[in-house]
């Protein structure tokens, strides 16, 4: 039985990039401070690599309001490779479980050691030895700073450029001294920010269309089929 990809939607997800200060951060801190910066919960969440993080908002507005609200990251539109939410699939590890447990014949066996058994059966508190595999918390949170002006215009100017969005916060940079800079940017707000959020739009449909992208969900059920 093979499970069927669970896909991010597209217009509902935004791929932030992690700054070097928020990489070492776990995952819910991060979702915790978009929730506070923009009053939208993450839908879902995924770590796709140490300086990538994948959140899907409830719907399309909560998508818009947020990049407009959020300062703190650069935001790139969803693609294909990265839709899928899960981490992996069985049948994409199927072969390596086999041939391990092949190779060792209690690769996937589930009862716990023989002294183990004796002490729950015994109704004690079994030896196991130190908790390796805890995570120890963090010693302590660092504190997201604000990007610096031109950081913040940047992050605008690409939140416009790939989503056709005008950030809320451009408004309130003054320290920005490329004035012509910043008086082209708010003229193609004004005048292509309705044209770049229908381009926008449009790439996500044609990537993410049937006929033109080789979706991940369409190959799986075409190997499932075939065991």
């Amino acid at each position: 039985m093979c499970r069927d990809p669970d896909i991010m939607d597209p217009n509902h997800s935004v791929v932030y990039a992690l700054s070097q200060n928020m990489m070492q951060l776990p995952t819910r801190l991060i979702e915790n401070h978009i929730l506070s910066a923009t009053g939208f919960v993450a839908k879902s969440t995924k770590r796709f690599s140490t300086n990538q993080l994948i959140v899907q908002y409830e719907g399309p507005v909560q998508q818009e309001k947020a990049l407009r609200d959020y300062r703190y990251m650069f935001a790139h539109p969803l693609t294909v490779e990265l839709s899928q939410q899960q981490d992996f699939l069985e049948e994409d590890v199927i072969d390596e479980l086999r041939a391990r447990s092949q190779k060792h014949s209690t690769f996937l066996a589930m009862c716990p050691e023989k002294h183990v058994l004796e002490a729950l059966y015994a109704g004690t508190k079994p030896d196991v030895g130190p908790m390796d595999w805890v995570a120890d918390p963090l010693d302590f949170v660092p504190k997201i700073h604000k990007p610096r002006e031109n950081v913040l215009f940047q992050i605008a100017e690409g939140t416009l450029r790939k989503f056709g969005i005008t950030c809320s916060f451009i408004n309130k940079t003054s320290k920005i001294r490329d004035k012509e800079r910043m008086a082209k940017f708010k003229r193609n707000a004004e005048s292509n920010g309705r044209q770049l959020r229908s381009k926008y739009q449009k790439a996500i449909e044609e990537m993410f269309r049937l006929g033109n992208a080789k979706l991940p969900w369409r190959m799986t059920v075409g190997r499932c089929n075939q065991d």
